[in-house]
């Protein structure tokens, strides 16, 4: 029975390992000493951005999207921000999963300024003038 026994745990750590090897080792957490599992928070990364706007406008949207995505994504201003000439917004993108985001900011008379695959590092300083101006 005790062989029996020994042969089932034997078994099934191999196939425990089997399993780490077919999906992946970091995907399961490793078995500590006392039997139980660990689990570990997922970790959040955050990457904060500063626009600066220099277009000589006011500008009402500000629309960052990855640059391999087909849409803008939400506003990142709230509802009652504006970024006047000369001023700026240090914005914080959750969980960047792209380095190259495409940039538009939109003014009060409906003109966008675009910048298209900007390398988005922690703290960046973007600044949009009145050559960045959608023709």
């Amino acid at each position: 029975m005790k062989k029996h026994l020994e042969f089932s745990v034997v078994l099934l750590l191999i196939l425990d390992i089997l399993g780490l090897f077919i999906t992946g080792c970091s995907s399961t957490p490793a078995m500590p000493s006392g039997g139980q599992r660990q689990s570990t928070p997922p970790t959040t990364q955050q990457t904060q951005i500063t626009i600066v706007n220099n277009t000589g406008y006011t500008i009402w949207y500000v629309y960052i999207s990855p640059s391999t995505d087909t849409s803008w994504g939400p506003d990142h201003l709230a509802d009652d921000q504006e970024l006047d000439d000369g001023q700026s917004v240090t914005l914080t993108l959750p969980n960047p999963v792209a380095q190259l985001y495409d940039i538009r900011l939109e003014d009060s008379d409906g003109d966008t300024y675009t910048k298209e695959s900007v390398r988005v590092t922690a703290n960046a300083r973007i600044v949009f003038t009145l050559d960045d101006i959608d023709v």
